[in-house]
């Protein structure tokens, strides 16, 4: 719309008015617009459009003004709501609502504690706990995290009840109602109930019961009730109800039900009910029901119920049988840089090397 200035008509031969000419009784401040029927009239300056700075009567702070829908200007309320708790979020209508049953980064959770962690279960509903109780289609994760947090577990009631450092647990009831730092068990019961610390516990009961420092049980059952420090046991029951320090056995039932410190036994059943100390044996039942000490069995059943100390014992089974040097010498290889071959003399009763 073009403004034309205001000014008063005057008689002209024309019936017009000019650039320029007054408007007798005009008021400032109106626009000159054609009225109904075409004549010529004033009106008040309408206000059908706003610019950058200009004031709204009646508007309130924090509005943002929208056109709406029979394409009015008009204005949203609380686009920005400062009196507000909690979380919020942007309706439909434009207005940033309070969401109750919604959190974000950084909100309180009311009578929340530190070190839990935030979870969902299978109702949907928000929950909190150090107990990861997680049991999916595909995941089992149902550790008792200990009261440490440099301890790991994964397993139901893994860990549960031992609150020292440095200790995994992986498996059910896997280091569960220990006592002792730097333990590491895993498998079913796998250092249950153990007492010492630096202990290894892998496999189904290992080390269960155990107690002592160092201590290392290895297979089903492996180490499970010695009493010792410094004991390795590796194969199902190897160190079994053993008593003693310093031990190592190597094979099933090795050392099972022994008593006695710094004993090594390689071999199913080796040092098996073994009651003596500082003994070695290699080979199956080598060692077993010994009562000695300070002995060396080399064999199948070598020193089998033996009850002499500071003996070194063969295997009768492990040497073959000549009757005389020139029988050995007729079976046996030469002696050579591979090994020297010992034999058992049958008409001597003795243990010779072949001549």
């Amino acid at each position: 719309m073009t403004e034309i200035k205001q000014r008063t008509v005057v008689a002209s031969s024309g019936g017009g008015i000019a650039i320029g000419d007054a408007i007798t009784g005009s008021t400032a401040g109106q626009w000159l617009i054609v009225g109904a029927g075409g004549v010529l009239a004033e009106t008040a300056a309408p206000v059908t459009s706003l610019a950058i700075g200009d004031a709204i009567g009646g508007a309130a702070n924090n509005q943002i003004l929208i056109t709406d829908g029979a394409g009015n200007l008009s204005e949203i309320p609380n686009i920005i709501n400062t009196g507000g708790a909690g979380s919020l979020f942007l309706a439909d209508d434009g207005v940033y609502k309070t969401a109750p049953t919604s959190i974000s980064i950084g909100d309180n959770i009311a009578g929340g504690f530190s070190d839990k962690l935030l979870f969902m279960n299978n109702f949907g509903e928000l929950q909190y706990s150090t107990k990861l109780t997680f049991d999916g289609a595909t995941l089992n994760f149902t550790g008792y995290s200990s009261s440490s947090i440099t301890s790991t577990s994964f397993g139901l009631n893994a860990g549960n009840g031992n609150g020292s450092n440095f200790n995994t647990s992986i498996g059910n009831a896997a280091n569960e109602g220990s006592t002792g730092q730097a333990k590491t068990a895993v498998g079913l019961l796998a250092g249950i109930s153990s007492i010492g610390n630096q202990q290894v516990s892998i496999g189904e009961e290992a080390n269960q019961f155990a107690n002592g420092n160092r201590a290392i049980g290895i297979g089903f059952r492996g180490g499970r009730n010695i009493t010792g420090t410094g004991i390795v046991a590796v194969g199902d029951y190897a160190l079994y109800l053993n008593n003693g320090s310093n031990n190592t056995a190597v094979g099933s039932s090795s050392g099972n039900s022994s008593n006695g410190s710094d004993n090594s036994s390689f071999g199913g059943g080796a040092l098996l009910f073994c009651n003596g100390s500082r003994n070695t044996a290699l080979g199956r039942s080598s060692g077993s029901s010994n009562s000695a000490s300070d002995c060396l069995f080399l064999g199948y059943n070598a020193g089998l119920n033996n009850t002499q100390s500071n003996r070194t014992i063969i295997g009768q089974s492990s040497l073959p049988v000549f009757a005389g040097a020139a029988a050995a010498a007729a079976a046996l290889p030469l002696a050579s840089a591979n090994g020297v071959y010992l034999y058992w003399d049958s008409t001597d009763n003795t243990i010779k090397a072949r001549p």
